[in-house]
C-alpha cells in the first residue's frame, strides 16, 4: 500500500486557494481512479483507490498546513508505511506558475507543511530504526506545483491564501493534470524514472484535456467560502457570499 498526501488547508474558505494546489491534484486523481468516498482517519480525510492492483490512499490532512506532519506521522506509525511509500504533493512559490517538479528529497524551501513533515519524521527516526535520516533530514518523494512568486509588495503568506484567478487557471489546470500524471508514473515506474521524465526542460503534456475546477464567482470576484462537497460535481450552491479567509498558514 502507498499513500498520496496532498497538502492544503481544510475548510471551504480555503478550497480554491493557491496553498491548496496539492488538494486540486488529488481531485484529478480521485476522478481518474474512481476513488472511494473519503473517511476521517489519521488526522485526515482519506479516500481509497486501486491502481494496477495496488491499494492507494489519497490523503488530505485536516490539521491546517503548519501541522501536516501529524497526518504523515499517523500513516507511518499506524499503517506501517515507509517514507518511500509516501508521495507528498504541494505548492511551491519558487517555481514558475504551472511548472511541475518531482524530487526524491530536498529542503522545505520555507514551506510550512513540509517543515512540519520533516520535523515529525526526524522525531520518529529516533524511535524507528527503519526511518533513516540523511544529512539530518528524512528523505521522502514529493511533487511540487509551481504557483510563482507574488507581485511586488504582496506578502507571500497573503498571496498563498488567495484563490487562483481565472487567468491563473489557464496554466494551473494543465499543471494539476501533469502533476497527477507524475504521481501515477511514480506508482508505476518509481521515483528515478519519474524524475527523469518530468524534470526535463520540456515537461510532458497532460495525459488528457483537463477540466478546470469550478471556482464560483459573485460580482466578478472568486468566492472562496464554498465547500466543493456541497454538490456531487463540486459546483457551488445558489447562495454565494464572499468571505475573506482567516490568516492561517
Amino acid at each position: 500500500m502507498r499513500a498520496i498526501v496532498g497538502l492544503g488547508n481544510y475548510g471551504p474558505a480555503y478550497r480554491h486557494t493557491r496553498h491548496n494546489a496539492g488538494w486540486m491534484v488529488l481531485d484529478e486523481l480521485e476522478r481518474r481512479w474512481r476513488a472511494s468516498m473519503p473517511v476521517v482517519a489519521r488526522h485526515s480525510k482519506v479516500a481509497r483507490a486501486t491502481v494496477d492492483g495496488e491499494d492507494v490512499l489519497l490523503v488530505r490532512p485536516q490539521t491546517y498546513m503548519n501541522e501536516s506532519g501529524k497526518a504523515v506521522r499517523a500513516l507511518v506509525e499506524k499503517d506501517g508505511l515507509g517514507v518511500t511509500d509516501l508521495m507528498v504533493v504541494y505548492d511551491d512559490l519558487d517555481l514558475a506558475a504551472g511548472r511541475v517538479r518531482v524530487r526524491a528529497s530536498g529542503s522545505a524551501g520555507g514551506h510550512r507543511g513540509i517543515l512540519s513533515i520533516q520535523a515529525h519524521l526526524r522525531d520518529m527516526a529516533r524511535m524507528l530504526p527503519r526511518i533513516e535520516p540523511v544529512d539530518g533530514q528524512v528523505p521522502f518523494p514529493r511533487v511540487k506545483i509551481g504557483i510563482g512568486r507574488p507581485p511586488s509588495g504582496i506578502d507571500p503568506v497573503e498571496y498563498v491564501l488567495k484563490p487562483f484567478l481565472p487567468d491563473d487557471l489557464t496554466v494551473m489546470v494543465p499543471a494539476f493534470v501533469t502533476a497527477a500524471d507524475a504521481v501515477a508514473g511514480w506508482l508505476r515506474d518509481g521515483i528515478d524514472a519519474t524524475m527523469n521524465r518530468y524534470n526535463a526542460n520540456d515537461a510532458p503534456r497532460p495525459s488528457r484535456p483537463p477540466r478546470p475546477p469550478r471556482v464560483p464567482v459573485a460580482d466578478g470576484v472568486p468566492v472562496t467560502n464554498v465547500d466543493a462537497a456541497a454538490a456531487p460535481d463540486g459546483s457551488a450552491p445558489n447562495s454565494l457570499r464572499p468571505e475573506a479567509p482567516a490568516p492561517r498558514d
